[in-house]
């Protein structure tokens, strides 16, 4: 991309406004620039196709997709979490194999003390006892969701120790 023929348009400027300038200039790609001419940020066509072909995706309230990682039960949890954090991260997955035990709990209620606005999925949890454990314990630990869908192949290790009945879509 040159400066020659190059469009940009104002900071706070719509999808639908974005749209129209791109259809009149016949561009691909709209710079978003500040009063200075600074870059801030670039609206595509595809951003454009994307919010048509997936109106339900979550967004924040500024309208980007909103961003999850999941961190796992070990020493330097708190340093990735803030990490994540740090790169502004919307959500966070506590992920274990069993999340129906004392370290997910441990960790969960760690990193809430610590980031008490942060969303927490915390899980996986594959029995009923399970669930009913983290759905008491949630207002205790306030974690903000709890998973409950764990793949049961025998490639994994943690398939030989669940004890549930079900296949992994009737685990709730």
């Amino acid at each position: 991309m040159t400066s020659e023929g190059l469009v940009t348009a104002k900071e706070g400027i719509t999808l639908e406004e974005a749209k129209q300038i791109l259809g009149k200039a016949r561009k691909k790609k709209l710079p978003i620039v500040d009063d200075d001419f600074n870059l801030k940020g670039l609206i595509t066509i595809k951003d454009i196709e994307k919010q048509i072909k997936y109106p339900n995706a979550a967004k924040d309230d500024q309208g980007r997709l909103l961003c999850g990682a999941g961190v796992g039960i070990t020493a330097d949890v708190l340093d990735r979490v803030q990490a994540l954090v740090n790169a502004h991260v919307d959500v966070i997955v506590v992920d274990s194999a069993h999340g129906h035990s004392a370290n997910v709990l441990r960790v969960v209620r760690m990193v809430k003390d610590k980031f008490p606005d942060l969303q927490v999925i915390a899980g996986n949890v594959a029995t009923g006892a399970g669930a009913k454990s983290t759905d008491r314990s949630r207002s205790r630990l306030c974690e903000d969701r709890y998973r409950t869908w764990i793949y049961l192949y025998n490639s994994c290790r943690s398939w030989y120790r669940c004890t549930t009945d079900h296949s992994d879509h009737e685990c709730i």
